[in-house]
This record gives C-alpha cells, structure tokens and sequence, in this order.
C-alpha cells in the first residue's frame, strides 16, 4: 500500500499525543539562536542520546523473524528478535523505559509528564518485506500493555523519530524511535503491541520492554 501522507499532516500527528499544536513555532525554533547556553546544552546531550540509540541499534545483531514468533501476548519477542508483520520485519533493539528527560530535552514544546506518569521510547529496526514502498509511520501501529492497561498516546517530537523515516522500498530497511505515554507503576512489566495498518486480520506481533 503506497499512501499519499504529506510530511506535515504527519508530524501534527505525532505531536498530538502531547498536546503540540503549534507547528509553526516549532518549526522556526528549530532555526533560532535563543543564545541560552543551557539550551545548548540540552541540545547537545540529547543530541548524544540519539547517537547512543543510533549506535546501540547498529551494535545489536538482529535475529531472523520466524513464523508466528511473537503473537502470543505470554510469550514476548526479546530484545533484538524480529517479529513479521504485514509487510515487515521489525524488531526491538533497545528501550528507555523512562525516557522522560530525554524527551523534555528533545524540544521544548514536548510536556512533562504528570507525578505517577512517564515517557517509555523504544527504538525499532524494521524491513520492507512488501512489494511497493512503505511508510512505517503510517503503516505500522504501536502500543504498550502494563497489566490490563493498554497505552497509546505519544510523547511529542523525538529524537531519531519514526515520523521522519519517510517511504521505505521493498527490501530495504530503517531504524527509527518510537514513545508511548505509561503510568509509571509496573512499567517493569511493559509489551509493545505491534500491528500494521495492512493486516486484514488485526494480527498484533508482541516484544518484551520491561
């Protein structure tokens, strides 16, 4: 499925989950000297909080999906173990389970969450195993289960995000990050729920965070 999603209908979606409606403030800070040395340092460490994800993502040696690996909810995909999906493979190759600081650090327009409450990112690595271009923004669909509660909402701009992975070709492969919005009590306990947009049969492809 090749859908027409233009850029910036994408990323008032991913800022929704925070409360961002002001696109165009952001995007003129992302070009403004506010000459805050504590900006800048901000900036920067989340900038190397990036690369660190970048990096442990390369460094993890993703194992092969296997046939129904993963879709039953009491037998969690590991950490660096692909799942398949309608077309794609993915696979989880790290996780912050309270990436709060580095979300706040990301962008100011980012909220902090309230007392009890957290960002958890994961950072996906994903295959095309279709037969025309992809978007794994539009086409994948992500969610965390603690207990009975499942958790959707999403945590604003990221960095490495998923929303700026853009059309993906059959065969080739990404690595993005992605953030649900939990309550903080078990969140040892967390799975992602993983289900794509191309499924007929509302498969969902699970993986171990906590």
């Amino acid at each position: 499925m090749n859908l027409e999603f233009p850029e910036i209908s994408k990323r008032l979606l991913a800022a929704s989950g925070a409360g961002l409606i002001a696109l165009a403030a952001l995007s003129a800070c992302s070009g403004e000297d506010t000459g805050s040395d504590d900006t800048s340092s901000a900036s920067d460490e989340a900038a190397e909080g990036a690369a660190q994800d970048e990096a442990a993502a390369e460094s993890c040696e993703v194992a092969p999906a296997v046939e129904g690996g993963g879709t039953d909810f009491a037998a969690p995909l590991e950490l660096c173990q692909a799942g398949s999906i309608e077309g794609w493979d993915v696979a989880v190759t790290a996780v912050e389970l309270d990436a709060t600081q580095t979300i706040l650090d990301e962008n100011f327009l980012n909220e902090e969450p309230a007392d009890g409450s957290q960002y958890l990112m994961f950072t996906l690595a994903g295959t095309n195993t279709g037969d025309a271009a992809s978007d794994p923004f539009i086409d994948l669909m992500t969610a965390v289960d603690i207990g009975d509660m499942r958790y959707e909402d999403t945590c604003g701009v990221l960095p490495n995000d998923l929303v700026d992975v853009g059309e993906i070709a059959p065969g080739e492969s990404f690595t993005a990050n992605g953030c649900v919005f939990v309550d903080s009590a078990g969140v040892e306990e967390s799975v992602l729920a993983l289900s794509s947009l191309l499924s007929m049969d509302e498969t969902e492809v699970y993986y171990k965070l906590g």
